[in-house]
C-alpha cells in the first residue's frame, strides 16, 4: 500500500478484466470512441469559432496517429456519446487518473466533430514534440500558482459564451487518492459554469466523464491490449444554482455544483470498474486523508 497523499505506482493498478467489460456490455451499447465517426455516421457540426482555436488539418493529422497508438496498446469502448449536444457550448468534466485520461475523450469529442476547448497545465507546452501537438489542439495553458486564476477562468468564461465548448479536469492534478478515486475538486470548474450559464442565461450542458484502464497502457508489455472504458453522462442539473442576484457565484454554490459533478463521477467510475467507492468519503488533496463529501468546509 502507498504511503497517504502519495499516487500509486501506476503498474499496481490492476487491468480492467474482460468479464467486466462484458457486464458492462449487457447494460450498455459500447462502441470504439477512436474511430472516426464513432457515433455511428452521425457528425456533430463544428463550432464556428473552432478554426479560431484550432488548427484543424493539423489536429485531424495528429488525432489520427494518436488514437492509431491508443488502439495498439488498448482496447477502447465508450457509451454515452448520445449525450454529447450537436452544437452549442458544453462543459466536459473529465477523470484524470493517468495523462492518458486526456487523450482518450479528447479523441472522442474529435471524432464526433466537436472540439472542445481544454485547460491543462502549462507546463505541458514546453514539452518536446507534445507541446507543439497540443498546440494545435486549442489547449488552454493553465499557469499554476501564477496568481492568475481570475484570468484563466474569464478566457474560458468568454469562451463558452460564444459557443466553444470546454474541456476540463475539476480535479486540477492527477488524483492523489491511493485507490484512483476521484479527489476533492478545485472551485475553478464550478465558478466557470456557473458565470458561464449566468451570461446565457440558462445553464450550460455540464457533462462527466470518467476513463478507466487507461492508466494500464504504460505498461512496458504490450500485449495482450489493455481494456480501457469511457462513460459520458447526460448534463447534471444545476439550474436551481442559478437563482439570485449575483455576478460572481457565491462559495457554497460553487461547492454544491462540485459536490453534485464528484457523485456522479464517483458512481459512474464505480459501475465501470465494478466496485463501490471508499465507505470512509472523499480523498482530501490538501490534509490527505477521506471525508464525507461536503465536509471540507466544516
Amino acid at each position: 500500500m502507498t504511503s497517504p497523499g502519495k499516487p500509486s505506482p501506476f503498474h499496481l493498478i490492476p487491468p480492467l478484466k474482460n468479464k467486466q467489460v462484458a457486464l458492462l456490455a449487457k447494460r450498455h451499447r459500447l462502441i470504439d470512441p477512436t474511430r472516426k465517426l464513432c457515433g455511428g455516421g452521425f457528425l456533430r457540426r463544428p463550432c464556428p469559432l473552432d478554426s479560431a482555436y484550432i488548427n484543424v488539418p493539423v489536429e485531424r493529422r495528429l488525432m489520427a496517429a494518436a488514437m492509431a497508438f491508443v488502439r495498439a496498446r488498448a482496447k477502447v469502448y465508450c457509451w454515452g456519446i448520445e449525450n454529447v449536444p450537436e452544437d452549442g457550448p458544453f462543459i466536459l468534466a473529465n477523470t484524470h487518473i493517468t495523462q492518458l485520461d486526456v487523450l482518450i475523450p479528447m479523441g472522442c469529442m474529435h471524432n464526433l466533430g466537436r472540439y472542445p476547448r481544454f485547460m491543462a497545465k502549462a507546463e505541458i507546452l514546453r514539452w518536446p514534440l507534445i507541446g507543439g501537438w497540443l498546440s494545435a489542439l486549442a489547449m488552454q495553458p493553465v499557469k499554476r500558482r501564477s496568481g492568475k486564476t481570475r484570468e484563466i477562468e474569464s478566457d474560458s468564461i468568454r469562451s463558452l459564451v460564444a459557443g466553444q465548448p470546454l474541456s476540463i479536469w475539476p480535479e486540477g492534478t492527477l488524483t492523489r487518492d491511493p485507490d484512483k478515486w476521484p479527489m476533492t475538486f478545485k472551485l475553478g470548474m464550478a465558478e466557470i459554469a456557473l458565470t458561464a450559464s449566468k451570461k446565457l442565461g440558462y445553464p450550460v450542458p455540464l457533462l462527466v466523464a470518467v476513463t478507466w484502464g487507461a492508466s494500464s497502457i504504460r505498461n512496458f508489455a504490450p500485449f495482450p491490449r489493455k481494456n480501457v472504458v469511457l462513460a459520458i453522462t447526460p448534463p447534471v442539473e444545476y439550474g436551481d444554482l442559478l437563482e439570485g442576484d449575483w455576478e460572481e457565484p457565491p462559495k457554497e454554490k460553487a461547492l454544491e455544483l462540485n459536490w453534485r459533478v464528484h457523485r456522479v463521477m464517483e458512481g459512474l467510475e464505480g459501475e465501470i470498474r465494478g466496485e463501490k467507492p471508499p465507505a470512509a468519503g472523499v480523498w482530501d488533496y490538501h490534509n490527505s486523508s477521506r471525508h464525507a463529501l461536503g465536509e471540507e468546509e466544516k
